[in-house]
């Protein structure tokens, strides 16, 4: 069980092990949050004025994390999801962008009007 990215990031690590030989293939569905809270606080963060700024920190990207590990291999098979918003056009470019920068076998691209909701 998880509760963060960070908890992600270290249970794949430890289920992957440092060879990456603990899959045969790694299906990603989705991100956990591409974001997190920059500073987290053990007690309710009291009301004060009338606006709060919220920093965030990027959570680490755990599948280009595995894909650039495994640099040349061809274990584990990686498999990744794409979303976008825009026209189908933009979904493949989207798509085949991540593909490559991720460094996965496979990518299943979704329309957001599909694939949420």
């Amino acid at each position: 069980d998880v509760r963060s990215a960070l908890d992600m990031e270290a249970a794949l690590a430890s289920a992957l092990g440092d060879d990456l030989g603990g899959a045969d293939a790694l299906i990603m569905t989705a991100a956990v949050s591409d974001y997190r809270p920059a500073l987290r606080s053990a007690t309710k963060v009291k009301k004060e004025g009338e606006r709060v700024v919220l920093e965030l920190a990027k959570n680490p990207d755990l599948l280009a994390a595995v894909g650039a590990r495994r640099g040349a291999r061809s274990r584990p098979v990686l498999v990744g999801f794409a979303v976008e918003t825009g026209d189908e056009g933009a979904l493949v470019a989207y798509a085949r962008g991540k593909l490559e920068a991720k460094q996965v076998d496979l990518i299943v691209a979704n329309g957001a009007e599909h694939a949420f909701g």
